[in-house]
């Protein structure tokens, strides 16, 4: 480039002469020998300045073209290098996006769940008992048992005092039916009696005992009757009691609860599904990138790669 420069400032000073001598023969010197070798002087400067010019671009070009093909070889011999790091690096990331699925699916299904047990709850707290047989169904379970695992009200010594009260109860009746038994019997002994008295007149006392026997018997019911109706009186008012404790403690503890612990989880179901969607993104991403890497590598060295991998395996 230097060389041309050089051509092209004397083709100049060349040109400058051929002026200066044609100025001489417009005053009337004789410069025509002078003029015609200044002429071919710069033909030979332009045609050298021309071959020089065509060399150095030739010279450009191969070194442009050398470049190429180097830079080329440099992109591919990249390419190769980075594409099992993209590929570890898209493997790593399928195998966040299938952990957090799972993540999301867990929270999802307790967060169904959640909302099953405090819609459900509700459902008897206001009596809604067509609503209540369907949560019993979808839990597969009966109604006391939900309730027990939300309040362990079985438990509570109320609870406990109406199993008692239940079983004296029973009791109670057992020795009813007993008793009642031994009426029939004694009932038909004293008309037995009072039929033989009413004809031979000689049974005066037997029918005063049996009647007296009754008498006690009947004593007896009435007493067992009085006790049933203490200790039912007793079983209500315990029921009472802890269907009220069970009231309170679902609508200010345990609803509650339930609401907070799915709010917590619907929130962390949020931000995970965000995390899902960028993890996303990336992967798309990297998808793209490693199939740019793989046409750049070429197709011949990514089979080799892939079949030194699966020997490896």
């Amino acid at each position: 480039k230097r060389y041309l420069n050089d051509l092209n400032h004397e083709i100049g000073k060349k040109f400058k002469e051929l002026e200066e001598l044609r100025a001489w023969e417009k005053v009337g010197d004789d410069k025509s020998k002078e003029i015609e070798a200044t002429t071919k002087k710069i033909q030979y400067l332009q045609n050298k300045f021309v071959e020089v010019d065509e060399q150095i671009k030739d010279k450009e070009q191969n070194t442009l073209e050398g470049l190429e093909v180097r830079m080329l070889q440099a992109r591919t011999e990249t390419a190769r290098k980075l594409y099992p790091k993209a590929r570890k690096y898209k493997n790593d990331l399928e195998n966040q996006k299938q952990e957090l699925s799972s993540r999301i699916n867990k929270l999802e299904r307790e967060t169904d769940e959640l909302n099953t047990d405090i819609n459900g709850l509700n459902y008897y707290l206001d009596g809604k008992h067509e609503l209540i047989n369907g949560y019993m169904a979808k839990k597969g379970q009966m109604m006391d048992e939900i309730l027990h695992k939300f309040t362990k009200f079985k438990d509570w010594k109320e609870y406990l005092e109406i199993g008692k009260l239940k079983a004296q109860i029973r009791d109670l009746e057992t020795d009813k039916a007993m008793i009642q038994g031994l009426e029939a019997k004694t009932l038909e002994e004293l008309k037995e009696i009072e039929d033989e008295h009413r004809i031979y007149q000689n049974k005066a006392r037997a029918l005063k005992k049996k009647q007296e026997e009754l008498k006690k018997i009947k004593s007896k019911l009435t007493d067992i009757d009085n006790k049933i109706q203490i200790k039912e009186k007793e079983l209500q008012a315990y029921r009472k009691a802890v269907n009220e404790a069970i009231f309170l403690k679902l609508s200010d503890e345990v609803i509650p609860g339930l609401a907070k612990k799915r709010d917590k989880k619907a929130l962390e179901l949020q931000k995970l599904k965000r995390e899902f969607n960028e993890l996303k993104e990336t992967f798309n991403e990297v998808w793209l990138e490693i199939d740019f890497l793989k046409r750049v590598a070429g197709s011949d060295w990514i089979h080799d790669y892939h079949m030194k991998e699966l020997a490896k395996s």
